[in-house]
This record gives structure tokens, sequence and C-alpha cells, in this order.
């Protein structure tokens, strides 16, 4: 992240995405759905866990309430990919020194550091990402058929 919230990096990147290694990403497609006319600024653009309860019990993901005391996480990426805005790249990786650390990493990113910044709008793509994949969606865990 360091690297790409440089800020005297390209002046003409619109968005950077992360995604996991196993997603397919239709860049085609995914152009068309960014197709923005103007500057955008302080979005990300994800699937939307609006409120992620926290998992006390189990075997995945377990957090105590030493490590979070609260019930929800705010709002957070909880996809498999997400685009955010070159201004949120940069005031992320600069705030997230601020913000203790928290290992599930997309609740870290997408979620405990941008409520500090408090200005981060998210936009949901949950139904570009899920639904339409075999129809043509940005994102898909699905492989391109030979």
């Amino acid at each position: 992240m360091q690297e790409s919230s440089d800020e005297a990096g390209p002046r003409n990147v619109k968005f950077v995405l992360k995604s996991d290694d196993d997603i397919f990403v239709n860049p085609i497609t995914l152009m068309k759905y960014l197709g923005v006319d103007k500057p955008v600024k302080g979005i990300i653009i994800c699937k939307v866990n609006e409120r992620g309860q926290v998992v006390r019990a189990g075997y995945h993901r377990i957090v105590s309430r030493d490590d979070y005391a609260v019930a929800h996480y705010p709002p957070f990426s909880s996809g498999s990919a997400h685009l955010m805005t070159p201004d949120v790249v940069i005031a992320i990786y600069h705030t997230s020194y601020t913000v203790g650390f928290f290992w599930p990493d997309d609740v870290f990113i997408t979620g405990l550091v941008p409520f500090k910044l408090g200005n981060i709008t998210f936009v949901q793509i949950a139904n570009r990402m899920d639904v339409l994949n075999r129809q043509g969606g940005c994102f898909s865990n699905d492989r391109p058929e030979n």
C-alpha cells in the first residue's frame, strides 16, 4: 500500500483495485461500470458489510472482547475485491499508523481506518459482484470457460 499511496505518484489514476488472488476481474465490464466523467473522491466501491457482527465463538475469525469490545464492526468491504479512489488510499495509509493493528485485515483497512477518517463514502457493488457473475459481472471466483 505504501508504494500506491505515494503522493507524488500518477495524477491520472481514478481508482485503485485490490482483489484476492483467486478472483477473475473482467476489465472491460469493470471499466464500463466505472465510466466516470469527472473526478470522484472519497469512495470505496465494494460489497459493503453494513453491520458485521464480531465472531466471539466458533472456529473461524474469532475476536476476543480484549481485541475488539464492540459487538459490531463499522461498515467494511466483505467481498473478494474493492476499489478505492486514490485520495482514500493515501488517507488510509497515513491514518493506519494511528489506529491500533487489528488482524482481520479487511475490517482494519476498509472498516476501522475509514471509520476513524469519517469522510469516506461506501458504494455498494454487491449486485455486480455476486448476482451478475455469469452474465458479465465485474468480479468472479468462477473460472472463465474454455
